[in-house]
Parts: C-alpha cells; structure tokens; sequence
C-alpha cells in the first residue's frame, strides 16, 4: 500500500516496513520495535499487524523454498527431485494428485509441480481441489504434460507456467525460478 494512514502517524505502510525491518535486523525485540511506532505516532493495533507482516515476509525469504512435486511416473519424478535439489530447494513427492492433497498441510509448499495425466486425481483435479480451498488456493502452481492441448485447460486453472514434455533442465529451473527466487 502507498496510501497514508491516519493510524500510521502520517507514514506510508512501505515506510513504516523500512523501519521494521532495519530495527529487526538490528535485533530490537517485538515489544521494542511496537513501543518505536508508537513514538512515531502508529496506532498500537496497527503497529503489532505490521511488525508481524514484516516478520513473515522475512522468514519467508530467508527459509529454503519447498516445492511439492506430482508425478505418477518414477522416472520423471526422480529426475525432477534431483535437479530441483541441486539447485537449492526442498522437495515433497507424491505419485499422484490425492497423495500431494494428503500432504499438503504436512509439506506445506511454496510451489506445486503437477502432472497432468495421473491416476486416481489427477493434475486438473488437483489444482480445482487446490483452488477450491482458501488455505491452498494462492500456492502458485506449474503444470506439466506430454499432451500440448491441455495447454489451455491449465491456464484456464491459473496456472503460472505450463511445461510440455519433453522439456529441458533450463526451462524447467527458468519456469521454477519465475515463481521462487534460486536457493543455490
């Protein structure tokens, strides 16, 4: 947000985050950086929202990224853990879309790699089922098929890349770094 709020005391939220996140940083314990916003004149409610959104974010950026991989086929998922682990990330593997929705609060995933043609759910029902929850509805997802007609199926689904089989290494981590910056 760019807008000024009243609560703020006259300080945009972007600025407001600057300040927490440095005095974070610095090491300044959660009390300390609300009672400093206070000084500047933050409303207390507001103040403990935004030092709690910052501390998120920066635990999120500073955690390795976990992807959870759907592929029926052993070879194809094997091949995708071992290059996605070579280049920094944490891997979760599932042979199919209703084992990744078993997993799902376990893992926990930043990204979701799914198959399309997979059996019991397979990868369109996964993302609807993904789509259809609010917990799981946001985790960006990169689908990936033999068929290039179901192209349009996914993107239709949200989608944030669509890989077609064959693919190669580069456009596979390209796809994945779109989405999660490298851990490597």
């Amino acid at each position: 947000m760019t807008q000024e709020n009243n609560s703020g005391g006259g300080y945009t939220v972007e600025y407001l985050h600057q300040f927490i996140k440095e005095w974070i940083r610095a090491g300044l314990f959660k009390n300390n950086i609300i009672e400093k916003l206070e000084d500047l004149g933050v409303d207390r409610g507001l103040a403990i929202q935004l030092v709690d959104e910052m501390e998120r974010k920066l635990h999120w950026q500073s955690r390795k990224r976990k992807i959870l991989i759907v592929e029926d086929e052993p070879h194809s998922r094997m091949l995708l853990v071992e290059i996605l682990k070579l280049a920094g990330y944490k891997i979760a593997q599932a042979a199919d879309g209703q084992e990744a929705l078993d997993q799902l609060r376990d893992v926990d995933p930043d990204l979701i790699i799914t198959d399309a043609l997979m059996p019991n759910v397979n990868g369109h029902e996964l993302i609807r089922e993904l789509k259809e929850t609010v917990l799981w509805r946001d985790v960006p997802v990169i689908a990936i098929s033999a068929r290039g007609k179901m192209e349009d199926l996914f993107e239709s689904l949200k989608v944030v890349k669509f890989l077609k089989k064959p693919y190669s290494t580069d456009d596979l981590l390209d796809a994945v770094r779109s989405v999660l910056p490298s851990q490597a």
